[in-house]
């Protein structure tokens, strides 16, 4: 019986992943530039450097997860050391609106349009999601 409680609790209404190639392909390009530097000279604390620094971007925002927990908002990057919870009070208005903005556009390159959400402190940001209308309709909903 808590097993189930529990797992009605943490149940998503929503869930959308979306990978970023841009960021894969330029991480990817950018260790083998890195590393063909380190092999063709002697390899310096900068190379060094600038490989765990390309790793780390590449791990933590290569992937965008959303999810709608009942009034909750919950989006993380990569392997979810960057994530935001937002609750349904906290957000003050909801639209969808063309996808020209940079983080949507970056793990969601082809999709006409993204959800903007300003915050109740007058924050913006963008989800880039192939349903943003129905993920308007979820965070209303709740």
């Amino acid at each position: 019986m808590v097993s189930q409680s529990y797992q009605s609790r943490n149940q998503s209404y929503y869930t959308e992943t979306k990978l970023s190639w841009l960021v894969i392909v330029l991480c990817f390009f950018a260790t083998v530039a890195v590393v063909g530097f380190a092999l063709s000279s002697e390899i310096s604390i900068t190379h060094i450097l600038l490989f765990f620094l390309i790793t780390f971007i590449e791990i933590n925002f290569f992937l965008l997860k959303i999810e709608i927990n009942g009034s909750e908002l919950y989006y993380s990057y990569g392997i979810g050391l960057f994530s935001n919870t937002i609750g349904a009070s906290g957000i003050n208005y909801c639209e969808v609106k063309p996808n020209s903005y940079f983080k949507s556009w970056i793990y969601n390159p082809r999709a006409e349009n993204c959800l903007l959400i300003t915050l109740r402190g007058g924050i913006k940001t963008s989800l880039p999601t192939n349903n943003p209308k129905i993920v308007l309709e979820k965070l209303k909903l709740r």
